[in-house]
């Protein structure tokens, strides 16, 4: 019997502390006990100390520390840039120049163009024969 007993006062402890703790959730009322532990895994998760998480000073200094940081990445952004436009400079390849064989095909292709141009611009065949004929057969005047 000492046993049973043994074994039930505390989990007798346990449902009491959980009644407890229940009715206080209810209600809206807490101990300071648990408000303790309640900060310290708000503490813990979080990180957050008393003295900076009471005062107003640090979020003044946490405003400050923010705008020092944007400074810093636009400083090191305009470094970033500065070095980027500097290797784009030495790595950009430079135009070649054509060799000379390069040069006469491009020059040739560039004639075919021209003659295709000009042959599309040219009456038709017959056209042509009846302007010829009537310049080659001026008659007495010429």
């Amino acid at each position: 019997m000492s046993k049973i007993k043994g074994i039930l006062k505390p989990i007798a402890e346990e449902v009491g502390k959980f009644t407890k703790t229940a009715g206080e959730q209810v209600t809206g009322t807490s101990s300071d006990k648990d408000k303790k532990a309640t900060e310290e895994v708000v503490k813990h998760l979080y990180g957050v100390n008393e003295k900076t998480a009471t005062t107003e000073s640090t979020a003044s200094n946490a405003a400050a520390q923010r705008e020092q940081d944007k400074k810093e990445i636009e400083k090191k952004r305009a470094q970033l840039r500065a070095h980027q436009e500097y290797f784009q400079s030495l790595t950009t390849p430079k135009p070649k120049e054509e060799r000379p064989a390069e040069k006469v095909e491009r020059e040739k292709k560039q004639e075919m163009v021209d003659l295709q141009k000009k042959e599309k611009k040219k009456p038709p065949i017959l056209v042509q024969r009846a302007q010829q004929s009537v310049e080659k057969f001026r008659g007495t005047a010429g």
